[in-house]
């Protein structure tokens, strides 16, 4: 079942209750160890102005991608190439 919420999640809130803006205590990104330790390396990496990789997107690109993830799904949720065509269509041409 993937149903639930979607949350953009900063420091600030990361450890913070769902009710104050965190994550719920179930969400992957707090008990996968693996998830976890990606989030955390990319907080670190925002706190800390030290990013690994950076894309800036058009509002035009930004709504080209909210439809290709309507169309297409979130991830490989219906199709097995739909993450790495995404990456191709609008994360590597817009790598700064």
């Amino acid at each position: 079942d993937l149903t639930g919420v979607t949350r953009f999640i900063n420091s600030k809130y990361y450890n913070k209750s769902f009710e104050e803006g965190g994550l719920e205590d179930n969400s992957i990104w707090k008990v996968d160890p693996e998830y976890k330790a990606a989030l955390e390396s990319a907080l670190n990496n925002m706190d800390h102005d030290t990013p690994v990789e950076t894309y800036v997107f058009s509002k035009e690109t930004i709504k080209q991608m909210k439809q290709y993830v309507e169309t297409h799904g979130i991830g490989n949720s219906k199709e097995p190439d739909a993450l790495n065509n995404f990456y191709n269509l609008f994360l590597a041409p817009n790598k700064k």
